[in-house]
C-alpha cells in the first residue's frame, strides 16, 4: 500500500501504481475478483504544487478524484452546517471544533455519520453554486460526497 500523505501529484501517481499492482496479481492469479472497480484518490487544494498536473494524471488513468477546496475539514464542516463563502483553511478548522471538540485531523465516525446526508445535499449544493459562476472546484467545495456515494452504492 502506497503512503496515505503526500502532494496531489505524488498521490494520483501511488493510486495508479497500487492499482496496475492489483491488476498484475488478478492475472497472474486468474482472479477478477483482485482487480478494482474503482479507485479514488482524495486531497486537499491548500497551496499544493502540480493540482492541475495531478487531475489531467487522474483523469488521463480513470481515477476518480475527492478534491477538497480549500481543505478536507470543509466536508468534515458540511456535516454540521452550511458554508456557502469562501473559507480560509484555519477558519475551517476552527469552525469544525465548534462542533467536534478537540478536533486534530482525526474524525470519530460515531460523530460524524448521522450527518452524511445532510453532508452529500450540502456538497451537491456548492457544487451547483460553483457551476453556476462556471467555477467548478472553487473555495468552497469538496468531492468527498462522491466518494461517499460511490462507497454506499
Amino acid at each position: 500500500v502506497a503512503e496515505p500523505n503526500g502532494v496531489p501529484l505524488t498521490l494520483v501517481q501511488n493510486a495508479i501504481a497500487i492499482r496496475e499492482e492489483a491488476n498484475k496479481a488478478a492475472r497472474e492469479e486468474r482472479d477478477s475478483n483482485l482487480c478494482w472497480n474503482e479507485v479514488w484518490t482524495v486531497f486537499d487544494i491548500d497551496n499544493h504544487p502540480a493540482v492541475p498536473e495531478a487531475v489531467k494524471l487522474a483523469n488521463d488513468h480513470d481515477i476518480r478524484l475527492a478534491i477538497s477546496n480549500p481543505c478536507f475539514e470543509l466536508w468534515a464542516l458540511l456535516h454540521f452546517e452550511d458554508q456557502q463563502a469562501h473559507i480560509e483553511r484555519s477558519k475551517a478548522r476552527s469552525a469544525l471544533q465548534r462542533h467536534l471538540p478537540g478536533y486534530d485531523k482525526l474524525l470519530e465516525f460515531d460523530k460524524m455519520h448521522g450527518g452524511d446526508d445532510d453532508a452529500v445535499s450540502r456538497a451537491r449544493a456548492l457544487d451547483g453554486h460553483a457551476a453556476l459562476h462556471s467555477e467548478p472546484g472553487r473555495n468552497p467545495t469538496t468531492g468527498v460526497h462522491d466518494l461517499t456515494e460511490s462507497i454506499q452504492r
